[in-house]
């Protein structure tokens, strides 16, 4: 039968719940859930104390079958059909949007998608630095002492690198994978 209730008891260690079901006022026996694989790649997706919950209930077995919202606990806005996401206490989210993977913890973010790779935290971005860095080595010069007294301070300026094709070339290949 199903059986709605609410999880009073948690055993992490046995994977095992007792949850009250207020129509009969009584809780349960220790209950597993159903998670999507116990091998291989093995979920741990505890299910909090007060969290409700759908459970198929025969006599002495049983098992929950999830989580269920509420008035008191919404599923996130604004996600659409094809959105797939986990939000973790704390502000972190792991994300699927239909074109991109997205990893976030507050104002960091790193996306996974067919244009690349982009690592951003407030608004800066790896891409730019990286950028602004090899811009910056591509037109870099040394000060060297005159050449008729070596042992004075430096102060007559070096010409570019003789290698800027390559400092370009590396800042494409960073642009094109850096998102």
């Amino acid at each position: 039968m199903l059986r709605f209730g609410d999880v009073v008891e948690v055993d992490l260690v046995k994977a095992r719940y007792r949850v009250y079901f207020p129509v009969d006022d009584v809780i349960s026996f220790p209950l597993p859930h159903v998670a999507f694989s116990v091998d291989g790649a093995t979920p741990h997706l505890p299910i909090s104390k007060g969290t409700q919950v759908a459970c198929l209930v025969d006599g002495m077995e049983g098992v929950i079958l999830g989580a269920v919202f509420t008035d008191k606990k919404q599923p996130t806005s604004g996600l659409t059909e094809s959105d797939f996401a986990i939000d973790f206490n704390g502000g972190g989210r792991i994300g699927w949007d239909g074109s991109a993977f997205k990893i976030s913890l507050n104002d960091a973010e790193i996306e996974l998608s067919a244009q690349g790779v982009k690592i951003a935290k407030a608004g800066d971005s790896l891409k730019a630095i990286v950028g602004e860095l090899i811009s910056a080595i591509s037109v870099m010069t040394h000060l060297s002492a005159a050449p008729t007294n070596p042992t004075s301070v430096p102060t007559i300026p070096t010409s570019v690198p003789v290698n800027v094709s390559t400092f370009a070339a590396l800042k494409l290949r960073a642009e094109i994978l850096l998102n």
